[in-house]
């Protein structure tokens, strides 16, 4: 009897993360297990690993704003100071998707990330 396999555990950890502290331990062991192997980024796809990436990025950058609109992260002064919890979470799910985008064996250009929502499913198809 086949045995039914559910979502990698680091999938489980990164939807269950709530702190940010959490949640960059996620993100990183995610982007460690994945980073360099093409394989296992399809894989990753294929257990649906990029929404909840896509939405701890989003829910992080709403964090950041101002009540006015207007993003309270951007600096235009470098600073020798180390990333805020918050500013980790955003690099980790950033690298992510740069590592996810830049490394398929799918013949095509890289993701197009401008199609959003669509991506992960685009994707998925494309894997199948």
């Amino acid at each position: 009897m086949a045995r039914v396999q559910g979502p990698p555990p680091i999938l489980l950890q990164i939807k269950s993360a709530r702190q940010p502290a959490e949640q960059v331990v996620a993100l990183r062991a995610l982007k460690n297990d994945l980073v360099g192997h093409v394989q296992k980024k399809e894989a990753w796809v294929r257990h649906g690993a990029l929404e909840p990436v896509v939405k701890i990025l989003s829910l992080s950058r709403q964090l950041t704003r101002h009540p006015n609109g207007k993003d309270t992260s951007r600096s235009f002064v470098p600073t020798a100071r180390p990333l805020s919890v918050e500013e980790q979470v955003r690099l980790q799910a950033l690298q992510l998707l740069a590592s996810f985008a830049s490394g398929t064996d799918i013949p095509g250009p890289p993701w197009p990330l401008f199609l959003g929502d669509r991506m992960e499913t685009r994707w998925r198809q494309a894997l199948t």
